[in-house]
């Protein structure tokens, strides 16, 4: 299946790069793509109507997504805990993931019961990693069945983690914690474990 493949390779995409995918810096400014939400209730609106979960980075130019761009608009806003408590209860697939992320920052302790509600209602969800769009299982995005799984200790970075076991590449998904430390910032202190 293309998710295994693309989530096998994606610790390599974070750390060297493509073509297609995430560039080895981050470009500069906003994505030339679409503009992003830049207010709270424009980063609401679209997360609750997300209809694409995408990676940080995306397409040929490897631009800042506008769900990553709309959730680090929320995550600086005032008060985004109940925003975020509200888009995993009422969003999309998409926007529930979003919001799953944007609480393992803002409310850590509430982020293992979020994946457990968005998980047991199951279902799929429109992804793209890179240049690749693909409809993946919601279960799958939350903890990916690879035998190989990116699991970013309390305090540690994602770069660190990612550079740690470089050889041996590794599934991001949601309960590692890879997922919203991508989506947010790479060099960011994992606020927790991964979900166990």
């Amino acid at each position: 299946m293309l998710l295994r493949r693309t989530s096998l390779l994606l610790g390599v995409l974070l750390t060297v790069g493509t073509a297609c995918g995430r560039p080895t810096a981050p470009p500069p400014g906003p994505s030339r793509a679409a503009s992003p939400p830049s207010t709270k209730a424009e980063a609401i609106a679209y997360l609750r109507a997300a209809e694409l979960f995408e990676d940080a980075y995306v397409g040929y130019a490897g631009e800042l997504s506008r769900g990553a761009a709309a959730l680090r608009a929320l995550l600086a806003a005032p008060d985004a805990t109940t925003a975020l408590h509200d888009l995993v209860a009422h969003g999309t697939p998409a926007g529930r993931l979003y919001g799953a992320a944007g609480l393992y920052f803002a409310d850590p302790p509430a982020y293992d019961a979020a994946l457990a509600r968005i998980a047991a209602d199951g279902g799929t969800v429109r992804t793209q990693r890179g240049c690749m769009q693909d409809t993946e299982e919601v279960a799958l995005v939350i903890r990916n069945d690879a035998k190989e799984h990116v699991a970013v200790p309390e305090g540690a970075t994602l770069t660190a983690t990612l550079s740690a076991h470089a050889n041996t590449g590794g599934a991001c998904d949601m309960a590692g914690g890879c997922l919203p430390l991508m989506l947010v910032d790479d060099q960011r202190p994992a606020p927790r474990g991964p979900v166990l």
